[in-house]
């Protein structure tokens, strides 16, 4: 955030890629079976988690370089379960009916 502040928006969607791709902060156990009940109640914790995650602000930084572009956040959300929850969860929060 600090770089696109700065004026370096190109900077700053190369490193908001690079750390949504290395970030697993937000992630939950696939193979657990609690970790399924958490995703399926979505309980207060779990979304804490989901959108308090680099990965949730990386988005962040995406979308406002990209100019609020749908295809550039997907493109940067890694291909897990919980990766994809974090995108749903950002995208719905600007307002994308498509995410729901």
């Amino acid at each position: 955030m600090q770089l696109l502040i700065g004026g370096f928006s190109e900077e700053a969607i190369k490193q908001a890629v690079v750390m949504a791709g290395s970030d697993d902060s937000y992630r939950l156990d696939d193979d657990d079976a609690s970790s399924q009940l958490i995703r399926e109640q979505r309980t207060r914790a779990y979304v804490a988690r989901m959108s308090g995650s680099y990965l949730y602000r990386a988005l962040e930084i995406i979308w406002r370089v990209s100019g609020s572009d749908r295809e550039a956040v997907r493109h940067a959300v890694p291909d897990t379960i919980d990766a994809r929850e974090v995108e749903r969860m950002f995208l719905e929060n600007k307002g994308d009916e498509q995410s729901r």
